[in-house]
């Protein structure tokens, strides 16, 4: 009797363990994200409704994201950047990756390796390994 009951509590453990880890099926990940840093390959963003004037996405569950983009990816110096509405598609890759794929927003379409989700932020790395063709 007893070594069932163990049994059942290290199992569970383990279950509960192995379930803390997947941070691409966290409810938290189905928000609007808006933009807060970019570090090279990082992208940081904060919860925040979808506002025009700044860069953000939005999760939906059925795995479609609309995204507040600049129409130039690569804006230089002072230069005033008009952003624009677009759709995508996002879809899970395994626990901790996701791709993302718009029509014509090259900067973050392909394998996103999710670091962070959580209440306030969203911390997505570019895993340039799964764009490879």
């Amino acid at each position: 009797m007893k070594k069932s009951i163990y049994t059942f509590i290290i199992s569970t453990f383990a279950c509960i363990t192995v379930n803390s880890q997947n941070k691409v099926d966290n409810p938290l990940l189905l928000h609007t994200w808006k933009l807060n840093k970019i570090d090279l390959i990082t992208y940081t963003f904060k919860k925040n409704g979808f506002d025009k004037k700044f860069i953000g996405f939005k999760f939906k569950k059925n795995g479609k994201i609309i995204g507040n983009v600049a129409q130039l990816s690569c804006p230089v110096g002072g230069f005033k950047v008009k952003l624009e509405r677009i759709t995508g598609v996002w879809k899970k890759v395994n626990d901790t990756m996701i791709t993302i794929e718009f029509p014509y927003f090259t900067a973050i379409s392909g394998g996103n390796i999710v670091e962070k989700v959580n209440e306030n932020e969203l911390v997505i790395r570019r895993n340039f390994r799964l764009n490879k063709k």
